[in-house]
């Protein structure tokens, strides 16, 4: 049997290749920013307009 596994790579140009790679990309941008906002509040031991 074939195995028919994708690279991160072939999975995301296909997902933005897809009718819903707005709905994609803005999921994937707000995530994004929470992470670099949690890492950033972890460093610096405040949050947002603290």
């Amino acid at each position: 049997m074939a195995e028919t596994s994708l690279s991160l790579d072939e999975l995301v140009r296909k997902l933005m290749g897809d009718e819903h790679a707005d709905v994609l990309r803005e999921s994937l941008a707000w995530f994004v920013s929470e992470l670099m906002e949690a890492e950033v509040t972890q460093q610096i031991g405040a949050g947002l307009h603290e």
